[in-house]
């Protein structure tokens, strides 16, 4: 934990062949991904995988515009960004981020709505308007792992969005309710 919000911690060469593997199976990948109406995607942290993640993500948009792509960038997106992890960011329909990661972004490319999750509830920010679901922060007693509760926040946003992609308020209520218990819960 850093400032109250968890930090990733990560191994050298944990995504040494992704981008490998998103060259040797491009198209069918595209082809299979064009058959979501939903995409989640969050980051990479080698060098080459946002460039072929950023293509197979074109490619998509491009034989599927209506597809939706949803991006959880994480702190090291956000603090080091190249024209990749920018291209990227133009493609998403929908933003996760923490409050950290938004100020460190900065000017956002493109129009994503943007998802700001912070202890004091949830603001987003985008085309269709700005909005706030207000929460009581848990005390830090009640907190078992915060652990993957960034995941599950996302997961609920994204079932409501599935649903219906004006739903940002539900969504943020349910993915909020379920990153409090996964909050409460020691793993």
């Amino acid at each position: 934990m850093r400032d109250g919000e968890r930090t990733l911690l990560t191994h050298a060469g944990a995504n040494t062949t992704f981008a490998d593997h998103l060259d040797g199976a491009f198209d069918e990948l595209a082809d299979y991904l064009t058959r979501a109406r939903f995409l989640h995607v969050t980051s990479f942290l080698d060098d080459r995988s946002p460039g072929r993640l950023r293509a197979l993500l074109t490619a998509v948009k491009a034989k599927r515009p209506q597809t939706l792509i949803s991006l959880d960038p994480g702190h090291v997106w956000c603090t080091n960004r190249t024209a990749d992890i920018d291209g990227i960011l133009r493609l998403a329909d929908f933003l996760l981020v923490n409050r950290r990661e938004f100020e460190a972004l900065g000017d956002l490319p493109g129009n994503a709505v943007t998802v700001v999750k912070q202890p004091s509830g949830t603001r987003w920010h985008g085309p269709g308007g700005d909005g706030f679901r207000p929460q009581k922060p848990l005390p830090t007693a009640e907190i078992g792992d915060a652990t993957g509760a960034g995941d599950v926040f996302a997961a609920g946003l994204l079932t409501e969005l599935c649903r219906d992609p004006t739903r940002l308020g539900p969504g943020c209520d349910l993915g909020m309710h379920l990153a409090r218990e996964k909050l409460r819960r020691a793993v």
